[in-house]
């Protein structure tokens, strides 16, 4: 952690900015995937989850499938083998009982047991290319898609990781304030166009709502936020001289320790007259 300086941080953001898998250096490549050969076969007399879940035991146990692989979904898995979702599902309990397998709920399964800590994802994806055997298709090897790290991401987890550690005396100043965070550009979000508008404001007429549609119209016509038009108050409009004054908003003051429920109170804000 001492050895990290300011220039090493701008070459990982860099790197993380075009895509967030370190296994990815900038050239195309093929995430292979490392699933054997799932399809019952005529001679083999057992059910078809437990040839399954004998061929996945066999490549874990010889190494074709390594401890930290993910494997595909249920559903995809059947579709790649031609297989019955129920046969592939029947197949991971059955090696998650034994300890091999992790399912995890809303991911997918996981070879049990931790990575090797020398072990490069980019070598693994490659090296299933020269494994005999191996079939793309069945295993539904994909070209590798780049998907860039958000910028508040990169420069967040180190900072504030290297802040810990200062602050526990783990090094002697965080290298993290002299990188250069990467620019954090926010998207615009497009304007409604005017007929929608229109067509919000007619369909609260048309449904006996005309509360709704005057509060669609006042804020296309003035652009003001909701909590001022919802302050405006008899008072501030002047009909006779078409003036419209917004110098109030309405915001909702939370009750802390009460059993009262949030109330919206009425605060002056600094606008001009409309």
């Amino acid at each position: 952690m001492r050895k990290v300086r300011g220039p090493l941080l701008d070459n990982l953001y860099a790197r993380l900015q075009k895509c967030g898998d370190l296994a990815c250096a900038g050239k195309p490549f093929t995430e292979h995937r490392h699933v054997p050969d799932l399809r019952p076969g005529p001679a083999d007399p057992r059910n078809g989850w437990q040839q399954a879940a004998g061929k996945l035991r066999e490549a874990i146990t010889c190494g074709a499938l390594v401890p930290g692989d993910d494997l595909p979904s249920v559903s995809e898995l059947a579709r790649l083998q031609g297989l019955k979702p129920g046969t592939i599902q029947h197949a991971l309990l059955e090696l998650a009982e034994e300890g091999l397998l992790v399912i995890r709920h809303g991911r997918t399964a996981q070879v049990a047991g931790d990575a090797p800590a020398d072990s490069n994802p980019a070598s693994r994806y490659r090296s299933a290319r020269s494994r005999p055997g191996h079939d793309c298709t069945l295993s539904g090897c994909q070209p590798h898609v780049c998907h860039p790290m958000k910028p508040s991401t990169i420069h967040g987890i180190p900072s504030g990781a290297f802040e810990a550690a200062q602050r526990w005396e783990w090094v002697d100043f965080n290298p993290a304030e002299s990188a250069k965070p990467p620019t954090v550009t926010k998207k615009k979000t497009p304007a409604t166009p005017p007929g929608t508008v229109v067509a919000v404001i007619e369909q609260a007429r048309n449904a006996g709502k005309p509360a709704i549609a005057l509060y669609v119209w006042l804020a296309a016509i003035t652009g003001v936020r909701r909590g001022e038009l919802c302050g405006v108050q008899i008072c501030d409009i002047d009909l006779d001289n078409g003036w419209l004054h917004v110098a109030f908003n309405y915001v909702v003051r939370a009750v802390k320790r009460s059993g009262r429920t949030p109330r919206l109170i009425r605060t002056g804000i600094p606008r001009s007259t409309r």
